[in-house]
């Protein structure tokens, strides 16, 4: 879900549902650990106001 100005009653979202297609992490360095994930989506965005 992506709320481009914030939580709140009235306010805009996007959602989308997607597949985790890879996912990797690095070991940790200086206690900060990367990572990248691959996602596709599996239908179309979804865009609503919140509730």
């Amino acid at each position: 879900m992506y709320r481009p100005e914030g939580t709140g009653a009235g306010l805009p979202e996007r959602s989308v549902d997607v597949v985790v297609g890879e996912y990797k992490e690095t070991h940790p360095v200086a206690d900060y650990v990367m990572w990248t994930v691959k996602l596709q989506h599996s239908g179309d965005v979804t865009h609503s106001t919140q509730a």
